[in-house]
């Protein structure tokens, strides 16, 4: 698997995580374990920097190869 396969699969770790952290931290508030809640705040913050993190490098690698020219110019083959 190339990185750049690898980078969307971790894209989609770190969005389904947040979720998944999003969902205890309802839980925790439920039966008030105020504790709990911070812990798991700091940790949706952590990944949420991550994937913000990669999604910038991916928005990065995906600008380059639309930007990047497809063929050589005309002028160049001569």
């Amino acid at each position: 698997m190339d990185t750049d396969s690898q980078d969307w699969v971790q894209l989609a770790y770190l969005s389904a995580q947040i979720s998944q952290l999003h969902g205890r931290c309802e839980a925790a508030r439920a039966m008030k374990q105020f504790g709990s809640i911070k812990a798991i705040e700091r940790e949706i913050a952590e990944t949420t920097a991550q994937r913000k993190r990669l999604v910038s490098n991916l928005t990065i690698r995906l600008a380059d190869q639309v930007t990047a020219p497809l063929a050589e110019p005309a002028e160049a083959r001569v």
